[in-house]
């Protein structure tokens, strides 16, 4: 069941992009570490809602952690009104370790539009830095893989 979250969430990571046009690197997402700690979210798939304003290549997902446990996968979904609808690409399950974990991607295209970073923590005591601002949707979902389409 998919719930919104009346405080949502903007949880620590960032998308890292080659810009079609240039050789320069554009980020999206939060890039600095947040100052609410959290964990208590295994076997939860959490997205969260960020604007794409211009073409480029996505090339890895990163996600801080203040607490490694288990595993974690992290992913991106296209929007359909105003909720995450079909995973675009995601990341191999890996073992996090505290701070920066970022992770390649096959590389993919994405335009200008509204997308969704996703996680999928598998131990209730990984720990990670948020705050309650922005927009982000969850729901149960045993640690795998992510599914193909966010649930509704």
């Amino acid at each position: 069941m998919l719930k919104k979250i009346l405080l949502a969430l903007t949880i620590v990571w960032t998308l890292t992009f080659s810009n079609l046009s240039a050789a320069s690197t554009i980020t999206v997402g939060q890039t600095r570490i947040l100052g609410t700690n959290d964990n208590g979210n295994g076997n939860l798939l959490v997205a969260q809602r960020v604007t794409l304003t211009q073409t480029a290549t996505l090339q890895s997902l990163s996600f801080y952690v203040s607490n490694a446990s288990g595993r974690l996968q992290l992913g991106v979904y296209s929007n359909a009104s105003g909720n995450p609808k079909s995973l675009l690409v995601l990341t191999p399950p890996f073992t996090p370790v505290v701070g920066w974990n970022t992770q390649t991607v096959q590389p993919t295209v994405l335009t200008p539009g509204t997308y969704w970073l996703a996680y999928l923590p598998e131990s209730d005591n990984l720990g990670f830095k948020m705050t309650r601002s922005g927009v982000a949707r969850y729901f149960t979902h045993t640690f795998g893989s992510m599914p193909s389409s966010f649930s509704a």
